[in-house]
Parts: C-alpha cells; structure tokens; sequence
C-alpha cells in the first residue's frame, strides 16, 4: 500500500515537471543563465566538487545568481529544486566554512577566468547578472570577482564601465557598485 502511494507521489511530482513551462526565461525567470554559467565555469576550469575553496566560490557565485532570479521564478519548481539543491551542496562541502577561512586568511579573490565564447549568433547583445557574471556583444563571458572598474562595451561610439567592490568588507562576494556611459563625440 505504501509504494503505491508512493509511486503516485513520485508520477504525481514528474507530471507537475513535464507540466511545468520549460521555457523560464520567457516569464522572466533566469535560472538557466545561472546554471549555464555554472556549468561552463565548472567545465571550462576543470573544477572537482567537493571540499575546496574554488568549488564552493563557483556555488556560491550559482547561489547568488538564483537568488537574484528568485522572484521571476516563483511558479518554477525546476528552479526551487535547482536552489535546495544549490543549498545542499554548499551545506554538504561546508562552503560557509572554508570561504570564511579564505577571506580571515586575506586571500585575494581569484582572478577573472575567461571561458570560451558561445558559439557564434546574430543575435548581439550584452548582459551582467550575479557575482558578477559579464556577457559582452562579441559573445565574451567574464565571470570574477575582482574589485574594480572594466569596459562592458568599447567601441567608437560609447563605453560603458562597470565597477564592482566588495559586499561586505569580510566577503569575497562582489556586486556592481558603479555604471559609467560616456557617449563618444563621432563624425
């Protein structure tokens, strides 16, 4: 009787998941731009999960980046799973613990590390979101979490610079703190 409740339970739950809008981003939702950055800065760096200071930078860069996304993605149950699961791993590997002992240590933030670009798209656009992750027009990601100024757009035309500091002044964690548009006199 119990694996029968059980079973509808377990179907019950992966209808609701096929039911579910797949396309988040429609509704606003950005959850797979997280989990793309995730997924490309873990592949790309070649990181191992587990009890390690660059592991639990990458997640907690993930978790913030969900949580950011977190109201656009209230219907989403792919999202809340994502973010538990998010949580789980921070908790499982003591994330909170070795970023702590990082940073008391006065390690600085790892310098930016640039993935490979996406594949090539006439769509142009550029975006910023998280900790803080940076897509510029040629396709470039920057994921960092420097504390400093850089060049999201650069052309004859306009520059827009980003600055970026620190959270809290006991965190690793950056945001932006600064936009600067100068509009570029052309003939």
């Amino acid at each position: 009787m119990t694996y029968r409740i059980l079973l509808a339970l377990q179907l019950s739950i992966h209808a609701l998941a096929f039911l579910q809008d797949s396309g988040g981003e429609a509704s606003g939702c950005a959850m797979d731009a997280c989990t793309v950055a995730y997924d490309r800065t873990m592949e790309y760096e070649g990181i191992r999960v587990g009890r390690n200071e660059r592991y639990c930078e990458v997640m907690s860069s993930y978790r913030s980046c969900l949580n950011e996304t977190a109201d656009a993605c209230r219907g989403e149950l792919h999202f809340h799973s994502t973010t538990y699961f998010s949580y789980l791993k921070l908790k499982q590997y003591d994330c909170d613990h070795i970023l702590a002992r990082a940073n008391a240590e006065g390690r600085q933030a790892q310098r930016c590390r640039l993935p490979p670009p996406f594949p090539s798209s006439s769509l142009r656009h550029c975006a910023m979101w998280g900790d803080p992750h940076i897509r510029t027009f040629d396709t470039r990601v920057h994921s960092c979490a420097e504390v400093g100024a850089r060049p999201l757009i650069d052309n004859r035309f306009l520059l827009v610079q980003v600055s970026s500091g620190r959270v809290r002044e006991d965190s690793m964690v950056t945001a932006v703190s600064k936009i600067t548009v100068i509009v570029r006199e052309h003939n």
